[in-house]
C-alpha cells in the first residue's frame, strides 16, 4: 500500500524535483512505531546494511527522513539518506512489475538528490557499492550538476587569490683550478676551509724543513774526497749517519 503512495508522492513532486512534501501530507515526520530514538534507528540501519540486511532499510528510515527530517545533525541526515537511497535501490532488484520497480528507483533518485543537495560534494565510493548503484548515484549528480555546482561554489565561498613574491638569493663563487695544484694548502683556502689549509701549509712547510736539513747534514758528513768515512767496520761512522739522515 505504502509503494502506491510514494508512487503518488513523485508524480506531484516530479516537476520541482524537491524533497518539500506535497500539501495533502502531514508537515511533521511520521510516528516511529519502534519505540527508539531517531539516533538508535540510525545506528540499527547502519547495522542492517553491514549483516545485509537490506529490506530493513526502507522500514526504518523512511519515517526519519520524509516528508521533513527529523534528524538535527546534517551528518546523520546525510547517512540516513545514503542508506535509504541504497535500500530502495535494492529493493527494486527484488520486484518484478517494472511500474513498482520503477517507483523505487525514482524515489532512490530523489533521496539522492536530496543528499546531494546538502553535500554537492558527496560520492559513493565504487569500491565498497556496487556499480549500478554507483553509476544511479553519478546520474543524479549530473542530471542536476548545474544546480549542484552553485551549491558547492556557495558553500565554499568566494576563493581568495593571493599573489606572493619569493626572491632568491645566490652567491656566487668562482675558484681557480690551477691554484688546486698549489702546495701549502693553497686550494684549501680558495674553498674557505682554513682549518685544512692550516694543516696542509705546516705540515708541507715541516716536511721541506726536515728535507732541506737532512740534505744539508748528508752533505755535511761527505769527506773531501766525496766519500763518507765508513769506520774500521766499514758500516758505522760518518757513513752509517749519513744513510740515517738520507
Amino acid at each position: 500500500m505504502r509503494v502506491f503512495i510514494w508512487v503518488l508522492f513523485l508524480v506531484v513532486t516530479a516537476q520541482s524535483v524537491s524533497a518539500e512534501p506535497p500539501g495533502d501530507l502531514p508537515p511533521d515526520p511520521q510516528p516511529f512505531d519502534n519505540g527508539m530514538s531517531p539516533e538508535k534507528t540510525l545506528e540499527a540501519a547502519q547495522e542492517a546494511f553491514r549483516t545485509g540486511d537490506f529490506g530493513s532499510l526502507r522500514r526504518l528510515l523512511e519515517p526519519l527522513l520524509f516528508p521533513t527530517p527529523v534528524f538535527k545533525r546534517a551528518a546523520e541526515r546525510i547517512d540516513a539518506r545514503q542508506l535509504l537511497g541504497l535500500g530502495l535501490f535494492f529493493d527494486a532488484q527484488q520486484v518484478t512489475d517494472s511500474e513498482e520497480r520503477r517507483s523505487f528507483l525514482d524515489l532512490a533518485r530523489l533521496n539522492f538528490y536530496e543528499l546531494l543537495r546538502e553535500r554537492p560534494d558527496f560520492v559513493l565510493d565504487p569500491l565498497l557499492y556496487p556499480a549500478s548503484v554507483v553509476e544511479l548515484f553519478d546520474s543524479v549528480r549530473s542530471t542536476h550538476a548545474q544546480e549542484l555546482d552553485a551549491l558547492l561554489a556557495a558553500q565554499n565561498g568566494p576563493e581568495e587569490k593571493s599573489v606572493q613574491t619569493i626572491y632568491v638569493e645566490r652567491d656566487v663563487s668562482r675558484r681557480s683550478l690551477v691554484l688546486a695544484f698549489f702546495p701549502f694548502g693553497i686550494g684549501q683556502f680558495q674553498n674557505g676551509d682554513s682549518v685544512k689549509g692550516t694543516l696542509f701549509a705546516v705540515g708541507q712547510v715541516l716536511s721541506l724543513g726536515l728535507n732541506v736539513t737532512s740534505y744539508l747534514i748528508v752533505e755535511s758528513l761527505r769527506g773531501d774526497s766525496g766519500y763518507y768515512d765508513p769506520g774500521l767496520d766499514r758500516r758505522s761512522g760518518d757513513f752509517a749517519d749519513a744513510l740515517t739522515w738520507r
